[in-house]
């Protein structure tokens, strides 16, 4: 820390401590109220049945090496394994553990930045902005992302160590900021960025890099490069996770090809986000929690100009790094905390998502509060602080509102649907929702909105089957099945679905050919092995439908057997 940081006094500390977690929990009551909603959570908790049986050896065994859910995280399984042995499937219990990761979160990071800079009150606002703001609510709302959270959580731990390091260096207290760091990466492993950011530290408040800001005399260029390798370590443990992230999402179809999204428009859309989630950030309206990607429809004009105001910020941060040290300590935290979720490897098909913010935003959030009151004089701090109290009330209303939004599965598509255009993703599964409500022709009519958007989305047509099963219209339902299979003939779920609309019909020939076809895709189905046996048994077959009832049985028995071990 620089010499000339002012100190301050234990119970000021405490008390913004105190203020910080009831802001947090002021703002974020309202998820207690909130349901799951199904996009994602039934991966990460309601459907997952290792997940499902809590924490127990067999399910931590199964964290070390799971891969679902396109990433390797351990921690935040073996936390919501816990979250299912204290609370079962009560969402109450869920969120409420998230409201408290997240506000635990604030006050260490209001502690640490405290520890850093030395400034009591930057720090609280610091803290304060980052606890309250509605970008935080996907965060904290949804239930799949606690590896949001427990990322941040061991990110700001992991700040602590290595402050406490640096101001008395030890193999231990070297290893607990490995162990921390380890412990973030397996919450989630967009921390991969955070040795960089302790480099980044050292410039600044720490100077104890050769060409930081506020060093003292004794760092000198000896001393800096210890300080680099010092990261080394750390930089390799980066890299292992990131080669394991890639792989997996690689394998799992996550990574979009260079075919489906080019380069180019990735670059592009990288450049516009980052520009987008500042906007966000200083006026948070039409948060979704999709946003689509917009793919050769970007806009090259909106494009460029984001690419100006980056280089141009990056400039003059660069230019003012010895007067205002904190403009570029803020601007390069925020671009290097977010490169590994920009979308130049693009994961999914969202263009951006207000959970990318979790971290990144802490950067320009102290560079706005380090200058702001570095151009106020000192009588009039008060006036300051007044100042940011009432920013903060109303950030705390917006914030309550925005939390409702997860409430349900209706009201969070349409969310994503009114607030975005061209939504392809909010249409069908708003859709799927509001079909298992029976509201068919409401649902319809975002089916067929969806399909405008892309005719060449095969789910569609599948819910376009199941709405008109679920009418009783039998007729209508087969065509749109089949056209779902001419899309993706893999699907062995709508096979069955088709199997059986015909089976209705009367079909029951060709409805024996998809239920095997369904089978031999997947052999786990033990239904569609049954309704198979039954018809094989109608046409005489008995040798064949003997054959499916044992397959039948084993599928079953499996199942059970998997149930069981966990």
């Amino acid at each position: 820390m620089s010499e000339s940081a002012p100190t301050t006094c234990r119970f000021p500390r405490v008390a913004a401590a105190i203020a910080l977690a009831f802001l947090t929990i002021a703002a974020f009551w309202p998820v207690l109220g909130n349901g799951f909603v199904d996009y994602d959570d039934p991966d990460y908790v309601t459907k997952n049945p290792q997940v499902a049986a809590g924490l127990t050896a067999a399910g931590v065994r199964w964290a070390l090496t799971a891969t679902e859910a396109d990433n390797w995280h351990p921690v935040t399984w073996v936390a919501h394994m816990l979250d299912v042995t204290l609370f079962g499937l009560n969402p109450v219990g869920h969120h409420a553990m998230s409201m408290l990761l997240h506000a635990a979160t604030a006050v260490l990071l209001f502690l640490v930045l405290t520890k850093l800079t030395g400034h009591l009150w930057q720090s609280f606002v610091v803290a304060a902005l980052f606890t309250i703001h509605p970008l935080r609510v996907e965060s904290v709302a949804w239930a799949a992302e606690k590896k949001d959270l427990l990322g941040g959580l061991f990110w700001v731990l992991t700040l602590g160590a290595y402050l406490r390091f640096c101001r008395r260096p030890g193999a231990g207290r070297y290893a607990l900021v490995l162990v921390l760091f380890v412990l973030g990466l397996g919450s989630k492993p967009m921390l991969v960025t955070l040795p960089l950011i302790l480099l980044l530290i050292d410039w600044w408040p720490l100077g104890r890099l050769a060409a930081g800001p506020g060093r003292s005399q004794r760092y000198g260029r000896a001393a800096a490069a210890k300080v680099v390798l010092e990261k080394v370590p750390l930089l390799l443990l980066s890299a292992g996770a990131s080669i394991i992230t890639f792989v997996i999402q690689r394998d799992s179809g996550a990574v979009k090809e260079s075919t489906l999204i080019p380069l180019i428009p990735r670059l592009l859309n990288a450049a516009l986000s980052t520009v987008r989630y500042l906007g966000k950030t200083l006026w948070p309206i039409d948060l979704s929690p999709i946003y689509p990607h917009p793919g050769p429809n970007l806009s090259l004009t909106a494009a460029f100009v984001a690419i100006g105001a980056l280089l141009v910020t990056t400039l003059v941060a660069i230019r003012r790094r010895e007067s205002s040290p904190w403009l570029l300590f803020g601007w390069t935290w925020y671009l290097v905390a977010l490169t590994p979720v920009s979308g130049i490897v693009q994961i999914g098909w969202q263009s951006m998502a207000d959970r990318y913010t979790y971290l990144p935003l802490i950067g320009p959030v102290v560079a706005l509060c380090w200058t702001v009151a570095s151009q106020v004089r000192t009588q009039h701090r008060a006036l300051l602080a007044l100042a940011a109290g009432t920013m903060l009330i109303p950030l705390v209303f917006v914030t309550r509102h925005q939390t409702t939004f997860w409430h349900d599965n209706v009201r969070f598509f349409t969310r994503a649907v009114t607030t975005t255009e061209n939504n392809v993703f909010a249409e069908f599964y708003l859709a799927e929702a509001l079909r298992r409500e029976h509201r068919l022709d409401a649902a319809e009519q975002h089916l067929r909105v969806a399909l405008k958007i892309n005719p060449f989305f095969p789910e569609l047509y599948n819910e376009m089957g199941l709405v008109a099963r679920d009418r009783g219209d039998i007729d209508a339902a087969v065509p749109w099945f089949e056209r779902c299979i001419k899309l993706a003939p893999q699907q062995a779920n709508v096979r069955i679905y088709l199997a059986d609309a015909l089976e209705q019909r009367g079909d029951l020939a060709r409805a024996l050919e998809e239920y095997l076809a369904a089978v031999a895709l997947d052999p786990a189905a033990a239904q569609a092995h049954i309704n198979a046996a039954m018809l094989l048994s109608r046409f005489g077959r008995d040798v064949e439908a003997t054959e499916q009832m044992l397959e039948a049985k084993a599928a079953i028995l499996k199942g059970l057997s998997s149930a069981g071990s966990r």
